[in-house]
C-alpha cells in the first residue's frame, strides 16, 4: 500500500494534471494489498486524495468509496490527451 502511494505521488508530480488516475490491475492486488483487510479501501482513499482532490479519511467511508469506484471506468493509467 505504501508503494502505491509513493508511485502515485511520484507520477502525479511528474505528469501533473495530465495523469488523471492510477488504477491497480487485478494482477497487482496480491502484492499491493498483502494481508491488510483494509488495503482496498486505503488504495481507493489514496486515489481519491491524489487524483480527485478528496482528502477525506477512508475510515467509515466504505460504501461511498465502492459507489464511486463502480462509477469509474477509466483505463489503468489515464492521461489527458
Amino acid at each position: 500500500m505504501h508503494c502505491y502511494r509513493r508511485v502515485a505521488e511520484l507520477l502525479r508530480r511528474r505528469y501533473g494534471k495530465a495523469l488523471q488516475d492510477l488504477i491497480p490491475t487485478e494482477a497487482s492486488r496480491l502484492y499491493l494489498w498483502g494481508d491488510d483487510l483494509h488495503a482496498p479501501q486505503k488504495v481507493e482513499a489514496t486515489r481519491r486524495e491524489i487524483f480527485w482532490g478528496d482528502s477525506l479519511s477512508w475510515f467509515g467511508r466504505g460504501d461511498g468509496l465502492k459507489q464511486i469506484s463502480s462509477q469509474r471506468t477509466d483505463s489503468h493509467i489515464t492521461a489527458a490527451t
